[in-house]
């Protein structure tokens, strides 16, 4: 008797050691997002936080773990974008954005909105930045916390604004979105943002000729800036409006910094450096100053010269075919899932089916008073079952259909598969996209639904009709829908 106590009171002890184990593993790694998540914003030097980030996504995977899982890849997408790491960005904000709709966590997805918006808008997509922009936005009013709901909404709408700037839209409405940003940032009490976006009032404000105000902003935003690149492009306007007021000397001394922090950068943009050698050439024409003005003007074709080198649009089409590969392997996942669930549901079925069989069969033996009755509420039950299981079948193969999918053939014959034999063994000669075109017809597409569906003109979908007819010697008079109707019929 002795022997079964001790082998459970082993499997107990062994299964609590393990539940402590765990626990313990939970607690380092909230402790590792904590730090990880105060990293994010204090310094301009990653390695830490990618460091902490990849502990926290491994220790998690290793123990299942799926909100550390989640932050895990978040930091490092969040890492990758400081790095300007491109393909890590994407890698990784595609991956934390389905961990974060499949838990829920509204913060999180919408800053993956925010850092994919921003991958979109490198791409010089605009439209689609726009759209995550706004998606954000809409997760933002699920999300409880003020100072982060206020914070990020800060993010996404300056987002918003740069990308809208390209659209054509007047200053004054992007400078409405700027100060709109401004307030959520200065809500969240996040000042270590502001510097971006007193960048981005300030331009309006350049653009609108309201230059006392342009200056008041791009020295606002100095105050903020760490980045090498940012001084140099608040530098670069102050020096603009300097020249436009009349101020060659105090032009000449931005200009001199813009320069100084846009060579030093590790990000170089070799147009903006050449636009800035092309200011040095207007201001020292005005200070008479020719020997340097010969040396800007060399300096100018030099920077132009390799920008051309830089070939920005090989590497934008680069970053449009990883965001596509992306894009493509997010819904080969989606599919995935929607796979599972379907297998899952119908695993259902099948088994309330057979619970209800074997309910029915105990209740036939047990109440043979009420065998008839119980035996037609069944079958009126499965009946129903039935006709639902076969409406939404057709319902699917709808939608594959006006999806183009690959998939829509292969379900097709297994919904109608009575029509697909008859059809192609009686007219073996059909090419593929002529079976695709007489299943749509089986389906009761319309021409100009098939027409919408397929990108196709009605002219071209009628086309079709008529060599259709003529390769299944129908006549002209026959309706072509109703004759794939009756194809089947016995």
């Amino acid at each position: 008797m002795k022997s079964p106590t001790i082998f459970i009171t082993i499997i107990v002890s062994f299964s609590l050691s393990l539940f402590v184990k765990a626990q313990s593993n939970t607690k380092q790694i909230d402790k590792l997002i904590e730090i990880s998540d105060s990293l994010l914003y204090s310094s301009l030097d990653n390695t830490d936080l990618y460091k902490k980030a990849e502990e926290i996504y491994k220790m998690s995977k290793a123990s299942g773990y799926s909100r550390g899982e989640l932050y895990g890849v978040y930091f490092l997408a969040a890492n990758a974008s400081y790095t300007n790491n491109k393909e890590d960005m994407i890698k990784y904000s595609f991956l934390a954005e389905n961990l974060a709709k499949e838990q829920n966590n509204y913060y999180l997805l919408a800053s993956t909105m925010l850092l994919k918006g921003m991958i979109y808008k490198d791409a010089e997509l605009y439209d689609k930045a726009i759209d995550y922009a706004n998606q954000g936005l809409e997760v933002c009013d699920k999300i409880k916390e003020n100072d982060k709901r206020q914070f990020i909404k800060g993010k996404l709408l300056v987002l918003k604004a740069v990308c809208t700037s390209y659209s054509g839209v007047g200053e004054r409405e992007l400078l409405k979105l700027n100060l709109e940003a401004m307030r959520e940032l200065k809500k969240a009490g996040k000042p270590f943002n502001f510097g971006y976006n007193y960048i981005n009032i300030a331009h309006s404000y350049k653009e609108l000729n309201r230059l006392d105000s342009a200056k008041y902003y791009f020295v606002k935003a100095r105050t903020f800036a760490k980045r090498l690149f940012t001084l140099g492009i608040i530098y670069s306007n102050l020096t603009e409006i300097a020249l436009k007021q009349n101020q060659y000397s105090k032009a000449l001394e931005y200009n001199e910094k813009a320069l100084d922090y846009l060579t030093k950068s590790r990000e170089k943009d070799y147009y903006i450096i050449s636009e800035n050698y092309k200011n040095s050439i207007k201001i020292y024409d005005k200070l008479g100053n020719t020997e340097k003005v010969q040396e800007s003007e060399a300096l100018y074709k030099e920077n132009r010269e390799r920008m051309v080198d830089d070939n920005k649009i090989f590497k934008k089409s680069l970053l449009v075919q990883l965001l596509n590969k992306a894009e493509q392997a997010q819904e080969a996942r989606q599919a995935e899932a929607q796979k599972k669930t379907k297998i899952t549901l119908i695993s259902i079925s099948i088994l309330i089916i057979i619970t209800i069989i074997f309910v029915f069969y105990y209740r036939k033996q047990k109440r043979a008073n009420r065998q008839n009755s119980e035996l037609i509420e069944n079958k009126e039950e499965k009946l129903s079952k039935l006709e639902s299981k076969v409406n939404d079948a057709f319902a699917e193969v709808l939608e594959l259909a006006k999806s183009d999918d690959p998939g829509f053939i292969p379900r097709f014959k297994e919904v109608y598969p009575e029509f697909y034999e008859k059809l192609t063994s009686k007219y073996p000669n059909l090419t593929i996209g002529q079976i695709r075109f007489c299943c749509m017809l089986r389906l009761n597409f319309s021409t100009k639904e098939i027409a919408h569906y397929h990108h196709l003109t009605i002219k071209g979908v009628q086309t079709r009709k008529n060599r259709l007819r003529k390769q299944l010697q129908i006549s002209t008079d026959t309706d072509l829908n109703k004759w794939m109707l009756e194809i089947d019929q016995p």
